[in-house]
């Protein structure tokens, strides 16, 4: 694999790992180091994948763009909660 790729990937499986880790914990608490830590995490690793090569430049660019996307919807669920209450009827 070419070195941009393998940098990609790292940064998938420690965004994979820190939300695991923290299981939404940050969300709650508010910790905004691990906000901005879980926030960048799959836009640098989609920006080494676009630096990267061959047929796994494109996976890992999906997959990091899906973990940007799932992080950006938990969030908006998150702050839609706090804000608005309970959505369940």
């Amino acid at each position: 694999m070419y070195k941009y790729n393998i940098f990609a990937f790292v940064f998938l499986l420690v965004f994979i790992l820190v939300i695991r880790i923290t299981d939404l914990y940050l969300y709650v608490a508010g910790s905004t180091f691990g906000l901005i830590l879980i926030f960048v995490l799959p836009l640098i690793g989609a920006i080494f994948a676009f630096k990267g090569k061959g047929w796994s430049k494109w996976i890992l660019m999906i997959l990091n763009f899906i973990a940007f996307c799932y992080f950006a919807w938990v969030l908006i669920m998150v702050i839609g909660y706090r804000y608005f209450g309970d959505f369940a009827p």
